[in-house]
């Protein structure tokens, strides 16, 4: 955080004022050699006595000249980084003031005191001081800023609503007389406060208002404030790329303004940033930096900051003794200042006791923090120490205790995600890292015998954005701009599409210039940011838009009917957990003969062993023994096989179709590549499909079927898109499916097994964005075929290569953002160019990249691609697979059958030798699932 502190003056005012006491002091004989010199002395003065013997000898010579002077060397001396140096001057200042009974310059004074008081933790002496340029009589800007500053004090003493409250006396009294420096700082540290208490969307409202009003007054440590407390809020959603880009900013400016306390302040956070990304090595270069400045300077509250954060690497290292003793020195300046031990201090302790195995010790510290938490109302630190708390009972085998806590805390988190900030996308982030209580749920109720409760708390951390798109109608954000804003986020767009284009422009030659596409790729990543605050910043500015909270549906006997699937169905819900998997296997017996219904769901869980470092690296040990055509795929494949399956192979007897709901990195396995003992693969068995969870599914169960002969085609298919060079794709395999001439074919193939009338193909000049949004809404099945590019650092500004259209808003590149603001009415989509499944992992959510995109659009299903696939190969599979999807049976209020139509395609595959090896094959998967309709229960 960063409360900002009021000043009596600003450098601009003392350079003013400066001049004119230059002036004056000419006329009076007094020149700026002298007043230096009568600094210099009163400096020299050891203790009061030796002042008052000097105030007494230049009795007539004393003037407010000096005092100016003393107050502009102490927040030079301040700025620079020596607190108790600044100190002296700022007493020897008030001295003087008192001497002269000024009381401008005495308020002054006792303002600079107290700002330094409080830098070095001593809350008391600060209030007092502050307190005491409260005097009657004072200029309505003078008492603003005597609110502002106590308030101040209140925020540090952890006195949220204390310092809520008065900070709003101080804002009332600058937007009175109008003080447009007073309004942006007040209203940055309400900013503040308002996210400390969860309240992150008003928050961030109110952040961007202190920021233009920063903006316009040209104030830049104002901006590195604001800038500083966007990032913490970052942080704070899961965002740790967004909350590393606005603390860089921040620092930047600080650094340019030499304010060391600052700059310390920036570096933590840039830290903690860096931590929670898992980059060590620069978190504990920002960490040990920001000590050395503000043990230069004197900030020993600070201090225990930084100790505390460095604990808070070694710990995520896995350094526990080590952290713990970071830890305790911070306690100990804590202890030293006589101040409310941090909340976050006592989480992460109590973390670090719990892996050492010392339960006692994390329920103490748990519970101790969460009081703390509710007492100042915290809920992001209360759910957190309560969660702590539960876990160390656990643990002990205190059951009933465990819940209480894990309930409290899914309370707390269910409370803030009302109050996130931003789009679907925020909302996802900033529920990813707050999973643990539900997961600790599915862990108690296994552990009291209640499969079907753990099911649901597992369901309730899953797909939680996806469902409530799916419940409301999805406001688009883009409706709602007003001509301004549209402006602004059109300008920010083309240049992102301008380096998006410089990128593939630079990968497209023989000899790439690598230092010029990382160069690129920076810029990039600064625009992404950039851009996502655009439209968190817009967002807010439309609350009528905002995602509403969903109702989530409970996962009971007679909802759990509701889905239409037979007996030959068997759903798979995957928890995946750091030390361990859940499986939940749900099945159906056959219906019994004359009953008249089908047979209820049976619920079967398992443990399995393995950590979540583990699984991820035979996951990605598979697919790059796959993607490279490796011969030595088998043992593998059989090791997951019995490791994901082999306890549950009694229950999927008589089985065809298998819904998976995976979770973390079994998102990326190619479930139908996996082997029994018996040599047969899974994809020989069964129907594959991936599903975001059960409640999504009952959700779009619940959903109205299409009605019948509404879309315009069954199938647009685009293609070998015209680009401007033909230089621009990166380099392909050996025939690969980016190559015009396969990609041209397949896409005639696509059009004689539709026909020209009820299948449109773009291919050429054709293949352009404005064509394929238009026609995107008009069919039931939308095949693209052409190149997509991956980005990593912003997944949204991932693309597909398309060809230009007529206007600069339609560059030939359709990025995923772009897809999101599609209206889709198609069943299915398939990307059948390379790599198309890529995307980041979102803990509960799944994989954020095209498909869940796709999905929001209004597509439920989407056929993908996880590595770089072979053109004829691939032409073939796609063939056979649209082969299946036409049939006459299936009818317009039917689903697509999007998996039987691939594992058709597959067996082909696999039976013609040529194409048997999974490299062929095993790289395409369904992502989404369109369930069938109950239509007994519905």
């Amino acid at each position: 955080m960063n409360p900002q502190p009021h000043h009596r003056s600003k450098s601009a005012g003392l350079l003013l004022v400066g001049i004119l006491f230059f002036s004056i002091g000419t006329l009076w004989g007094q020149t700026p050699e002298s007043i230096e010199t009568q600094v210099q002395t009163l400096l020299a003065c050891k203790n009061q006595a030796e002042r008052d013997a000097y105030f007494k000898q230049e009795k007539d010579r004393l003037s407010p000249k000096v005092c100016e002077a003393l107050i502009h060397r102490c927040e030079t001396i301040r700025r620079e980084g020596s607190l108790a140096d600044a100190l002296t001057v700022a007493e020897t200042a008030l001295a003087l003031a008192l001497e002269l009974n000024d009381r401008s310059w005495i308020a002054t004074a006792r303002t600079q005191c107290g700002h330094i008081y409080l830098s070095q933790g001593e809350f008391d002496t600060a209030l007092r001081l502050y307190e005491q340029t409260l005097l009657p009589g004072e200029p309505p800007l003078s008492e603003g800023r005597a609110w502002l500053n106590m308030a101040n004090v209140h925020y540090y003493r952890g006195d949220y609503d204390l310092a809520l409250e008065t900070y709003r006396k101080a804002l009332g009294i600058f937007e009175t007389i109008s003080s447009q420096a007073g309004i942006s700082r007040t209203l940055n540290n309400i900013g503040s406060i308002l996210q400390l208490q969860g309240k992150y969307a008003a928050a961030f409202s109110t952040l961007q208002k202190s920021l233009a009003i920063k903006e316009k007054m040209n104030d830049l440590a104002g901006q590195a404030n604001t800038f500083n407390n966007i990032g913490i809020l970052y942080y704070d959603h899961g965002n740790f790329e967004m909350a590393l880009e606005f603390h860089q900013k921040s620092f930047r400016i600080r650094e340019e303004l030499k304010d060391i306390s600052s700059m310390a302040q920036s570096l933590n956070n840039m830290g903690n940033a860096y931590r929670r990304m898992e980059q060590f090595k620069e978190a504990r270069e920002c960490h040990e930096r920001s000590l050395e400045l503000k043990r230069k300077i004197g900030e020993r509250l600070s201090m225990a900051g930084s100790y505390a954060n460095l604990g808070n690497v070694l710990g995520a290292q896995g350094k526990l003794e080590e952290a713990l003793v970071f830890f305790e020195k911070a306690n100990e300046i804590n202890r030293e200042l006589k101040v409310r031990p941090s909340l976050s201090l006592l989480n992460n302790m109590a973390s670090t006791y719990r892996h050492l195995g010392k339960y006692e010790q994390v329920i103490a510290l748990g519970m101790e923090s969460a009081r703390l938490a509710e007492q100042t109302t915290q809920p992001d630190l209360y759910w957190m120490a309560i969660t702590e708390a539960g876990l160390g009972h656990y643990e002990m085998g205190n059951l009933k205790a465990a819940r209480d806590c894990f309930e409290q805390a899914i309370a707390a988190v269910e409370k803030m995600r009302t109050l996130t900030l931003g789009d679907e996308l925020e909302k996802q982030r900033f529920f990813e890292p707050r999973l643990d209580p539900y997961q600790a749920m599915v862990a108690v109720c296994l552990q009291e015998g209640n499969q079907l409760e753990a099911l649901k708390w597992a369901e309730q951390a899953k797909a939680r954005i996806l469902v409530e798109v799916i419940q409301g109608e999805r406001k688009r954000l883009s409706a709602h701009l007003t001509l301004e804003e549209q402006q602004q986020e059109q300008k920010l767009s083309r240049q992102m599409t301008q380096l998006n284009r410089e990128l593939m422009f630079n990968q497209g030659g023989n000899l790439p210039d690598a230092k010029r596409k990382t160069e690129t790729e920076a810029r990039l990543s600064r625009l992404g940011a950039n851009f996502r605050a655009l439209q968190n910043q817009l967002a807010a500015n439309h609350s009528e838009v905002r995602l509403a909270q969903g109702t989530f549906p409970a996962i009971t006997p007679d909802t759990l009917r509701e889905l239409g699937y037979g007996s030959d169905t068997a759903l798979l819900e995957f928890v995946v957990v750091p030390d361990y998997l859940y499986l939940f296997c749900l099945t159906r017996p056959a219906s019994q003969p004359g009953k008249g219904k089908q047979a209820e769901w049976r619920i079967r869980s398992v443990v399995i062993p393995g950590s979540v470092r583990e699984l991820g690296g035979k996951v990605d040990q598979l697919q790059t023994k796959l993607a490279s055509r490796s011969l030595g795929f088998k043992p593998l494949t059989q090791e997951l096989y019995r490791q994901l399956f082999g306890q549950i192979e009694a229950e999927l007897k008589g089985k065809t179709k298998l819904v998976i709901i995976p979770d973390g990195p079994l998102w990326n396995l190619p479930f139908q590549a996996l082997q029994n003992q018996a040599g047969q693969y899974l994809v020989e068995n069964y129907e594959i499909s991936a599903a975001h969870s059960l409640a999504l599914l009952l959700e779009m169960t619940r959903q109205p079927a299409r009605t019948a002969g509404s879309p315009r085609f069954d199938c647009v298919a685009l293609g070998n898109p015209a680009t401007q060079t033909t230089n621009i794709l990166p380099p392909q395999p050996a025939g690969g499916l980016a190559s015009q001439a396969a990609a041209q074919k397949l896409i005639e193939q696509i059009q004689s097994l539709y026909g020209p009338e009820r299948c449109l193909t773009l291919t050429g000049g054709n293949a352009t964005e404005d064509k394929l949004k238009q026609a995107a809404s008009e069919t039931r099945l939308l095949h693209l075929s052409t190149h997509g590019v991956w980005n990593h650092g912003n997944p949204l500004f991932s693309y597909l290569v398309l060809a230009p259209g007529l206007t600069e808003n339609e560059d030939g590149l359709l990025e995923t953002r772009e897809l999101l603001e599609l209206k889709l009415r198609a069943d299915v989509v398939i990307l059948s160019a390379c790599e198309t499944a890529r995307g980041r992992l979102g803990n509960g959510e799944g994989l954020i990249g095209m498909t869940w995109a796709i999905l929001l659009a209004g597509t439920p299903q989407t056929i993908v691609s996880h590595w770089k696939v072979e053109a004829v190969a691939t032409s073939a599979l796609m063939t056979t697979l649209h082969q299946t999807l036409r049939v006459p049976a299936t009818t317009p209020t039917q689903p697509l059958p999007a998996a039987a139509g691939l594992r058709a395609a597959v067996l082909q595959s696999l039976r013609s030798g040529k194409f048997s090896h999974p490299f062929y094959w095993a790289g395409f998967s369904v992502i989404g699932e369109n369930p069938p309709r109950n239509r007994a229960g519905n």
